[in-house]
């Protein structure tokens, strides 16, 4: 048995070869890291365009809490300390929460208050809420979270 050596033709074509199939997955490769982009991109936007955010101030005008509100649940975050234990909490609060459904709705919404060191540290709603309840769980804040 003898050993073919390649001719340094079938080299130089096999190198062509392998070079041209390196850029074609160099470009491939592109290509798929800016539609990998392109996505990212959008998914940002559509989270822009699904959540918005209302303020929540006392009657001098100053923060209480921020309201972020998605599609599929609504966050409150206090701007200021507010005690978990406060009986405006305790009682009215919570008791506000546990009602908070759309007329013809029977199902009390799920709500999770979560606490830091003894303090509101955000209250999350799930499920969309109407604007009118919006403007009463406003209200709701203001009154709970008003010193």
């Amino acid at each position: 048995m003898s050993s073919r050596i390649p001719s340094s033709e079938f080299k130089a074509s096999l190198r062509k070869f392998i070079e041209d199939k390196i850029a074609q997955l160099r470009r491939e490769l592109e290509f798929y890291e800016y539609m990998l982009e392109i996505l990212e991109e959008s998914e940002v936007q559509m989270e822009l365009l699904t959540v918005s955010e209302r303020r929540v101030k006392d009657s001098s005008g100053n923060d209480l809490a921020v309201i972020k509100i998605g599609e599929k649940n609504v966050k409150i975050i206090p701007l200021t300390e507010v005690p978990a234990s406060h009986p405006k909490v305790k009682f009215f609060l919570t008791k506000f929460l546990n009602e908070l459904k759309p007329p013809g709705s029977t199902a009390s919404p799920k709500y999770n208050i979560r606490t830091r060191n003894g303090l509101i540290a955000e209250i999350v709603i799930e499920g969309p809420i109407p604007t009118y309840l919006l403007r009463q769980l406003e209200a709701a804040l203001t009154y709970a979270f008003s010193k």
